[in-house]
């Protein structure tokens, strides 16, 4: 595991980061994962790394991140997710805009925080992202097993991956269209090395709460509020966020543009790892 990371408090929340680049003196980006995956998952930082100094942040309850013992479900909504992660971007750069990068639920997450603080964001790349109804596969899976309160002692089973690397490689795969892509992409598995001790630490508790929280989250109507430009970028062959809400994010977001990559499930960033590489050096260097 990479302990090379850094704690910063949002209200009672402590959420950590890591640095690449801290010395650029150009836009920070800020880097944000998935639901259930970890800030390690953003490896080197590339190809973001090469425009700007990159913050990679942990979102609340995702290890090491620490979720507040005393948390209420109530307390918790998408729209408490961007004010939490907002207030951490302007700890990481006090005095400067930023790009922000979302990956799946940290797509929401950049959504609700540039609708919050749109003065702080003024670029967004959404890979994979949502703002309504339910993912499919696993996940949606996960969040009809997380509205049934008598199913919360059950929730657990559902992790089981987290005590065999051979277990996390199969969950992975559950995520993706081309899973040959994945399977022979060069930096797997210093990328597994670096994110499933992570994963084994995963607060199980603080990630019901998100697959309780997300089906009934809509944030299509405020979408129209975000000022900065946006990128969305989704695989046509998605099982877990369908294509449609990469649209329909772009479709709502006034200066924005949505690519669409042929083969590619929910990982697009490995699964065609030249394409995506292009894709976000185009409009981040234009």
């Amino acid at each position: 595991m990479d302990a090379n990371y850094q704690f910063l408090k949002v209200d009672l929340h402590q959420l950590a980061y890591t640095t690449f680049n801290r010395h650029d003196p150009r836009q920070p980006i800020i880097l944000l994962h998935d639901l259930t995956s970890t800030m390690a998952f953003w490896h080197k930082g590339e190809p973001y790394n090469q425009f700007g100094p990159c913050y990679a942040l942990s979102l609340p309850g995702h290890y090491p991140a620490i979720w507040p013992q005393k948390f209420r479900e109530d307390q918790f909504s998408a729209k408490e997710l961007g004010r939490l992660v907002g207030e951490a971007i302007k700890q990481l750069s006090p005095d400067r805009p930023v790009t922000v990068v979302g990956h799946g639920l940290g797509g929401l997450a950049a959504l609700a925080a540039a609708i919050q603080h749109p003065a702080k964001i003024n670029r967004l790349i959404i890979v994979s992202g949502f703002v309504s109804g339910q993912r499919g596969g696993r996940f949606g899976r996960l969040e009809k097993l997380a509205q049934r309160n008598a199913s919360r002692y059950l929730f657990p089973l559902a992790f089981l991956y987290r005590y065999h690397p051979a277990l996390f490689r199969a969950n992975i795969a559950l995520m993706v269209s081309d899973r040959q892509a994945v399977r022979t992409h060069p930096d797997l598995e210093s990328l597994l090395s670096l994110v499933y001790p992570y994963a084994q630490r995963l607060n199980i508790g603080a990630i019901w709460h998100y697959f309780h929280m997300l089906p009934a989250t809509d944030m299509v109507y405020r979408l129209p509020r975000i000022a900065a430009a946006t990128l969305t970028v989704t695989g046509d062959k998605d099982p877990i966020v369908p294509p449609e809400q990469s649209q329909l994010i772009a479709s709502r977001i006034p200066n924005s543009q949505t690519i669409i990559i042929p083969g590619a499930g929910h990982l697009p960033m490995f699964e065609r790892p030249q394409v995506y590489h292009q894709v976000i050096h185009d409009w981040l260097g234009r």
